[in-house]
C-alpha cells in the first residue's frame, strides 16, 4: 500500500477558477462576445488618452453681444481713485485703451465669481451712501 497522500488544492484557487467565464460564446461558428466584456473594452479604449496636436495659438471664441446699458450711480470719493489707480494700473502694464467701466466690469464678474458667503462679507466692509446726486458746493 502506498502511503502517499494527494493534496487538495487550495480554496481562494478553486474558486478563483471556478468564478471565471469565457469571454465568448460560440453561436454556430462565430464567436459572439457577452456584453459585459463589451463593456470592459470599450471602456479600456475610452481610457486611452488620444494624441492630438497642440497648437500655440490660442483659439478665441466668438464674444456675445449684449445691448448696452447706460446707468450711473454714487460712490465715495476712496473708491473713485482706487478706480483711477486699477485704470492706471492696467494703462502701466500695457493695455491703453482701458476705461473706467472696463474696470467696473471686470471687477462686477469678480465679485460674481466669489461664494455668496464673501460677497456678503465684501458688501458689508463698504462704507454707506447715500443714493442720488451728490449737492454741488458752491466756490
Amino acid at each position: 500500500m502506498n502511503s502517499t497522500v494527494k493534496l487538495a488544492k487550495p480554496v481562494a484557487k478553486v474558486a478563483a477558477k471556478s468564478t471565471k467565464k469565457p469571454a465568448a460564446k460560440v453561436i454556430g461558428s462565430k464567436p459572439v462576445a457577452k456584453p459585459a466584456v463589451k463593456a470592459a473594452i470599450t471602456s479600456k479604449v475610452a481610457a486611452k488618452p488620444a494624441v492630438k496636436a497642440v497648437t500655440t495659438k490660442p483659439v478665441s471664441l466668438p464674444k456675445a453681444v449684449s445691448p448696452i446699458m447706460r446707468d450711473s450711480f454714487t460712490m465715495t470719493t476712496a473708491d473713485q481713485e482706487l478706480l483711477k489707480k486699477c485704470k492706471l494700473d492696467a494703462i502701466k502694464s500695457g493695455r491703453d485703451s482701458t476705461k473706467k467701466s472696463e474696470v467696473v466690469r471686470a471687477a462686477l464678474r469678480h465679485f460674481a465669481s466669489l461664494a455668496p458667503a464673501t460677497q456678503l462679507m465684501e458688501l458689508n466692509q463698504l462704507d454707506p451712501v447715500k443714493t442720488g446726486r451728490p449737492k454741488k458746493h458752491k466756490k
